[in-house]
């Protein structure tokens, strides 16, 4: 009987000391060095090939699918009239890997110099903005040369904040420079 209870045990410890190893998801370049890996429990973010967009921790990935778990965050009214957000719903969506249109593989953090570039273009577009206002306003010709001569700096300090903001985005990758690859480990 003892023998028996101790064959039952360890035969149950064998399937549960029994891992699977879960399938991936990489992102490579075209001559195949690898950019990103996504496995079960990472974040993903990526926009469908139909242009839905889709962004949760990945549950599992099976049968070159991925099951996303995603949460559905929005203003609820409450009792008092008032609203506050909350999460609305909570679901997991399975995508095929090969509906993925984009994916984000990183993004730039924007820190004080986003916020530096954002603060150019604006006081630069600003300062055109009251420029040409204050010449009409005044019946002055905006496109005198004195006046041109004055408005070359903010336009050069608008167009780099602009430039740079663009320069500062999140970067998603494109299916000219990248690929999705499935990786199944069973």
């Amino acid at each position: 009987m003892h023998r028996l209870l101790l064959f039952l045990l360890l035969l149950s410890t064998t399937f549960s000391a029994v891992a699977q190893m879960p399938d991936m998801l990489s992102v490579r370049r075209k001559n195949g060095r690898t950019i990103k890996t996504f496995y079960a429990g990472s974040t993903i973010s990526f926009i469908t090939k139909y242009g839905t967009p889709i962004s949760g921790s990945i549950v599992t990935m099976r049968n070159d699918s991925i099951y996303i778990h995603t949460y559905n965050i929005r203003a609820v009214p409450t009792t008092l009239g008032v609203t506050m957000v909350d999460t609305f719903a909570r679901r997991i969506e399975r995508v095929h890997y090969q509906d993925i249109g984009r994916i984000e593989v990183y993004s730039r953090k924007r820190g004080f110099y986003g916020r530096l570039a954002g603060y150019a273009a604006i006081g630069g577009g600003g300062y055109i903005f009251l420029n040409v206002f204050n010449g009409l306003m005044n019946r002055e010709p905006v496109t005198a040369k004195e006046n041109l001569k004055l408005l070359i700096a903010p336009a050069a300090t608008a167009i780099g904040g602009i430039a740079a903001r663009q320069l500062l985005k999140g970067i998603y990758f494109t299916k000219k420079r990248h690929r999705i690859v499935y990786i199944s480990l069973n």
